[in-house]
């Protein structure tokens, strides 16, 4: 039995395309959480070449900025107030073999949710989005 616990700030890759990393296409195939929080690992092996592989972690979005100076029209959105802070929460469990040809079997769940009870500000940029761009149903 391997136990780990990664604590902080950090990011996690699970279904890169590559070895080591996300391969030459540079984007994970399942997901890619980031930011501060805790991810909890347990490995077991099941002899031979075989090892089962459970985790589970929460995360909180780093870099929210408190409402009060208005939007920040930006390309990426980041450090927008209109935007809440975001909280992620994944588990996953999987099986591996390390034999001639490796391979890997795995379930992913990844949640991402706003836990922002203050009143959002109106981002300009999305106006499709926005109440006064939703028909009224009477």
């Amino acid at each position: 039995m391997n136990l780990k616990a990664n604590v902080g700030a950090f990011s996690n890759i699970y279904g890169g395309l590559g070895q080591y990393d996300v391969g030459k296409y540079n984007a994970p195939t399942i997901g890619s959480p980031f930011g501060v929080g805790e991810t909890l690992t347990a490995q077991y092996s099941l002899g031979g070449n075989y090892m089962l592989s459970l985790e589970d972690g929460v995360m909180g979005r780093t870099g929210k900025m408190p409402i009060g100076p208005g939007p920040i029209i930006s390309i990426d959105g980041a450090f927008n107030p209109s935007i809440p802070s975001s909280w992620v929460h994944h588990a996953h469990a999987g099986i591996a073999s390390q034999g001639r040809i490796p391979w890997v079997f795995s379930l992913h769940y990844i949640s991402n949710w706003a836990q922002d009870e203050r009143d959002q500000i109106d981002d300009p940029r999305t106006p499709s989005s926005t109440s006064r761009a939703v028909p009224i149903r009477k």
